[in-house]
């Protein structure tokens, strides 16, 4: 079995191919790039690079790369496995007729980044000012037979958009006689054009660094936050703990309360180029059983993760936590920086929960011990139960996570 994934230029196709591109390296895709779309993948990883005859004249990046030249292989103008009603179209199209082409059969095909969709007000490619070049041929073609699209550089269109779904279809019932099957990876399943299944393992391999704030936070990431990088997770640090990795954000979770209560607050430089998430989440399908309904950031941030996983079908979640033991102790600093005057309402409550807590800024014990445990078990257990994985990579022997402990 050949197994390929395609790589167009959507809007969206630089952060999705970095979120999947080691799923794909480690289960055996050859990677093939489309037109610009070489620009994306890491010149190692292409095996084949496809460009029309006119791609010289026409394309908007040119690599100066030899190893990325030395991969590209120009779409003929026929091929054996026609369109059903012209001799070619659009380049995806023309790939996978190529590849069925030159494999016969019993081969597996992901569309990554093709969608189709075009919309006016937005981006309809990754490069330049997201509009992609228009092309004479293109803009005369979608004027005869896809006049909603005037104005947009719809290439795939021009033809008509109910051509263009049913050479889709006419594909998919040529793959399947040849004991071969096509898939779509895309963010926008729905909204796609593509008549094909989600690939439910490529959509999968999510792995995340939930960092907390203990005091030895530094330290940790000095040690070993390259390694989790490096190892493709995303670094998603919880309030304060952005300051540490600042340049390595992908999202920052934060309390709704932030800009009043936090120590460290990021510059919109800063922070232009994170995804910012603050905790007024929906709480579906779970949220805090065990705490009453109450909860803590870490807490919630586990929650988040698993109900955003749910919602977007995800098969394979790996959540590495660290520097978030919930241990405080009048003896040693309870945060990487300097904690600020304790909230009045947050002292009350450990004065009722953890009285011999009282005057360290223990914010996630203010609903008790027993009952923060209880709700790590929960999630430690909802987890395992839809086959996702959390580990603690703390470091720590002292901590109350319940979780299998795991460096990298």
């Amino acid at each position: 079995m050949n197994k390929f994934v395609v790589v167009g230029s959507a809007p969206y196709v630089r952060e999705l191919w970095h979120k999947r591109k080691q799923f794909y390296r480690d289960n055996g895709f050859k990677v093939i790039v489309i037109n610009n779309a070489w620009k994306v993948v890491n010149e190692n990883d292409i095996f084949i690079w496809y460009t029309p005859s006119d791609f010289d004249t026409n394309g908007s990046m040119f690599p100066s790369s030899e190893a990325v030249k030395s991969k590209r292989k120009v779409i003929p103008q026929f091929s054996k496995h026609l369109y059903s009603e012209r001799s070619g179209g659009t380049s995806a199209l023309n790939v996978l007729h190529m590849l069925l082409n030159d494999y016969k059969r019993d081969i597996h095909v992901v569309l990554l980044g093709s969608d189709f969709i075009y919309n006016n007000g937005t981006k309809t490619h990754f490069y330049g000012d997201g509009k992609g070049k228009e092309l004479a041929d293109v803009v005369n073609g979608i004027r005869r037979n896809a006049p909603e699209y005037i104005g947009l550089n719809a290439d795939p269109l021009r033809y008509g958009k109910e051509w263009l779904i049913k050479e889709l279809n006419y594909i998919n019932v040529l793959y399947k006689k040849n004991n071969s099957l096509l898939f779509k990876d895309t963010q926008h399943p729905t909204r796609s054009l593509l008549p094909y299944q989600q690939y439910k393992l490529g959509i999968g391999h999510i792995k995340i660094l939930l960092l907390g704030s203990a005091n030895y936070l530094k330290e940790w990431w000095r040690d070993n936050g390259q390694k989790y990088i490096d190892n493709g997770y995303d670094v998603y640090p919880i309030n304060n703990s952005w300051k540490v990795c600042a340049d390595s954000v992908h999202t920052w979770l934060h309390s709704a309360d932030m800009e009043q209560c936090g120590t460290y607050l990021p510059t919109k430089k800063q922070s232009s180029k994170w995804n910012i998430k603050y905790n007024k989440w929906p709480r579906k399908p779970y949220w805090c059983d065990v705490m009453n309904k109450q909860s803590v950031m870490a807490v919630t941030a586990l929650y988040y993760i698993l109900n955003r996983a749910l919602k977007d079908t995800q098969d394979n979640v790996t959540v590495a936590i660290a520097c978030n033991d919930f241990i405080y102790k009048h003896t040693e600093p309870t945060h990487f920086y300097q904690e600020d005057k304790i909230i009045g309402v947050i002292e009350e409550s450990l004065q009722k929960t953890n009285p011999e807590l009282a005057g360290l800024r223990a914010d996630p014990m203010r609903f008790g011990t027993k009952p923060l445990i209880g709700e790590l078990r929960r999630l430690d257990n909802l987890y395992k139960i839809h086959k996702y994985r959390i580990y603690n990579a703390g470091g720590k022997d002292e901590t109350l996570l319940p979780f299998e402990k795991k460096i990298i």
